[in-house]
């Protein structure tokens, strides 16, 4: 899987979910803390990608406990924003430049539905991957 893709999927799986009548309102506050793609089973595995999006508008994704991407969050309305700095160790596509250099990623997501602890996202550029959804690890 690239990067792009992980990223994607994450961001995708970000806000998805529910019902309407549990909807709650996407805010820097209500995104601030520590997400995970899937189930809320998988915060317990020291192996899994997750991503800490702190108050201050600072982003980190993380594998296990090794921080792989660093960077700044913006929300606009429904639309989550994210300006990437990549490892090197993370990106490994067949351009050299990836692989052996740290490089600069956006990517912006929808947020289409969400709920205490849980929300779901489109991207725009992967519409075909539908809706994905993070979880809220404690």
């Amino acid at each position: 899987m690239t990067i792009r893709s992980f990223i994607l999927m994450f961001l995708i799986a970000f806000f998805a979910t529910g019902s309407r009548a549990a909807e709650v309102k996407v805010t820097a506050d209500y995104l601030e803390g520590k997400w995970i793609l899937g189930e809320k089973q998988a915060c317990e595995s020291s192996d899994a990608d997750y991503l800490i999006m702190r108050g201050n508008g600072t982003v980190e994704m993380r594998k296990g406990a090794a921080a792989r991407i660093v960077g700044f969050w913006e929300l606009d309305n429904d639309n989550l924003t994210l300006h990437m700095l990549v490892s090197p160790k993370t990106a490994k596509g067949q351009n050299p430049f990836y692989r052996e250099s740290y490089h600069y990623q956006y990517i912006t997501a929808k947020v289409i539905e969400t709920k205490p602890d849980a929300f779901g996202v489109i991207v725009s550029t992967n519409v075909e991957a539908g809706v994905q959804m993070l979880t809220r690890c404690p």
